[in-house]
């Protein structure tokens, strides 16, 4: 069996990506200056929702 990255995209799933690991999935993607995607959440606010969340992608 192989390794997954999965989340889902826009402003329905931007809860995916913090609970990506929880899920299954191996990592989940952020921004640091420009989002890229829909949904996607800065870097800090993201690392910030794991921690208190205690999840570690």
């Amino acid at each position: 069996s192989g390794q997954v990255c999965a989340i889902a995209m826009g402003e329905i799933g931007k809860h995916s990506r913090v609970m990506a690991p929880l899920y299954g999935s191996v990592m989940t993607y952020g921004y640091v200056d420009i989002p890229v995607a829909p949904g996607q959440l800065r870097v800090d606010e993201l690392r910030k929702m794991l921690e208190i969340l205690s999840i570690h992608p």
